[in-house]
């Protein structure tokens, strides 16, 4: 008995194609195809890491940050960037300190005038003494100047 099988429309058997006349017709174009997606890749995983680097950078302000909210009277934005500040780590300077100085000054200006105006004593009292405690720091004329203009805002009176 003959266990070949053939092809029921020619009689022949089919042939088996070997490994070599399976491969591609243009190994060249082939490898170029790979290099290429070898590259993209590449770059996209560079992206990646540079993106993730990114998002776990914290950036500080410097001295002339806080100087231009100062003199736009934007004393929240100070606040902003000097929680930013110490969020990051940031060194405090010379420079620098009389801001977070008059940022604190502010903060517990604000928060005295608004627990005063709802009644809670206990509460303004500790806003109080933060603010007692920030005025400490205020020392040049400049600073000076905004406690005064913070004071007028908010009524202060100690």
């Amino acid at each position: 008995m003959n266990h070949e099988k053939r092809n029921s429309r020619t009689g022949n058997t089919p042939e088996i194609k070997t490994k070599k006349e399976n491969t591609a017709k243009n190994p060249a174009l082939f490898r170029l195809g790979v290099i290429g997606l070898s590259l993209f890749l590449a770059v996209n995983l560079i992206t990646l890491i540079g993106t993730i680097s990114d998002q776990n950078t914290i950036y500080h302000y410097e001295y002339s940050d806080m100087q231009w909210a100062m003199e736009d009277g934007d004393y929240p934005e100070l606040i902003s960037k000097v929680a930013r500040n110490r969020v990051a780590g940031a060194q405090t300077s010379e420079d620098t300190s009389e801001f977070e100085a008059i940022a604190d000054y502010y903060e517990a200006a604000t928060l005295y005038h608004a627990y005063s105006a709802q009644g809670e004593e206990e509460k303004a009292a500790l806003q109080l003494e933060k603010k007692q405690e920030a005025e400490k720091g205020i020392l040049s004329r400049e600073f000076l100047e905004a406690k005064e203009r913070i004071d007028q805002i908010y009524q202060v009176t100690e």
